[in-house]
């Protein structure tokens, strides 16, 4: 992500957001960049064929699916467990589907004013406390979940699994990451609970499935019936956390953030631009940045915390055993599970 880097005098080149790029073109800063749809598709790696052929394996197997069912031919678990990646993926798809893949050479923007000057011009004191760009002030509140995703990620990353992410520890950033979600609105949060509920029910619909064994057949549905809970009632438990207790720490912060502000403003017309200008070459660093993230994390009852917690370790643990058992189960599958769809049976007969 990132399309667009801005290059200012005597400062690394850094990528842009939509609030950013269009602060910037506000302001007089750049010029409004040029480029239309076609330009944008010109530098998408991946063409509308081998989309088209994505898409045509997906219903292809979708349709043998509710055809081998149809004909109580054994659906393995495997298979529950790539209808529901399918699922995921078409609604991944659906937001991305104006996103160009693979673009590795952005648009770069030039500008004459330096960082320093296009900060303090919005009533900001310019510092190197940011987290990913200097820019970070124009950013939307990202929502308070990947917050903490972020956290997580940082403590696997303490416990030796750095090779699970390539994550970038340059300040400023020479990409925006794809998981940066904002703060959802509530309708959208709502959508989203259903969906994760639909997910989650497409392993539960293994229930009466073969399984090499009994005891597998019985951790399959305690799993499954504990993933669709966790969709259920962890998203309902975190739309009200977000609902009652971190929008209202939000809006206090927005607050002083206000306040802040006017304060800043007095400095900067107090103190010589060129006292403020002054860079600080190194930047918050890996460890510095991560400490002013984390401060901003919204504080949520230690009650709540074990409770997700618990709940999400849980969660981790039912997904490695659905994954693992997709492919130890297929050492004894029933006979029909080998046999081919009859299309023929499916046809009008006169």
């Amino acid at each position: 992500m990132g399309g667009y880097h801005l290059a200012a005098p005597a400062y690394p080149q850094f990528p842009l957001n939509a609030n950013q790029l269009y602060f910037l073109v506000a302001k007089g800063y750049v010029d409004l960049p040029e480029e239309d749809d076609s330009d944008i598709d010109d530098k998408n790696k991946r063409d509308g064929l081998a989309r088209l052929l994505t898409v045509a394996q997906i219903i292809v197997f979708l349709v043998k699916c509710i055809v081998r069912a149809s004909q109580h031919l054994a659906i393995t678990s495997l298979e529950l467990t790539t209808l529901a990646f399918i699922f995921a993926m078409m609604l991944a798809s659906w937001f991305w589907r104006r996103k160009p893949q693979d673009i590795n050479k952005p648009i770069t923007l030039k500008c004459t004013a330096t960082i320093a000057d296009i900060v303090t011009s919005a009533g900001v004191v310019f510092n190197e406390d940011y987290v990913y760009t200097p820019l970070d002030f124009l950013n939307d509140e990202e929502w308070f979940i990947n917050m903490a995703w972020t956290r997580g990620r940082k403590f696997l990353r303490t416990i030796t699994f750095n090779f699970l992410w390539n994550d970038d520890h340059s300040r400023p950033v020479k990409k925006i990451r794809s998981d940066i979600i904002p703060s959802l609105s509530l309708p959208l949060m709502i959508v989203c609970e259903h969906l994760v509920i639909v997910y989650s029910a497409i392993f539960l619909a293994g229930w009466n499935i073969h399984f090499p064994t009994p005891v597998e057949q019985l951790l399959w549905r305690i799993t499954t019936t504990f993933m669709l809970g966790f969709g259920f009632l962890g998203g309902w438990l975190f739309f009200f956390v977000d609902l009652l207790i971190v929008r209202k720490q939000q809006r206090h912060a927005a607050s002083n953030a206000a306040v802040r502000t006017v304060g800043q403003s007095l400095v900067s017309w107090l103190v010589p631009k060129s006292m403020l200008s002054q860079v600080n070459e190194q930047g918050p660093g890996e460890a510095g940045w991560e400490e002013i993230y984390f401060e901003r994390i919204p504080k949520v009852p230690r009650p709540i915390l074990v409770l997700a917690a618990g709940m999400s370790v849980v969660y981790f643990w039912t997904r490695m055993f659905v994954l693992v058992e997709d492919f130890v189960s297929l050492r004894s599958l029933p006979p029909s599970a080998f046999a081919t769809v009859a299309w023929t049976k499916n046809l009008p007969h006169s």
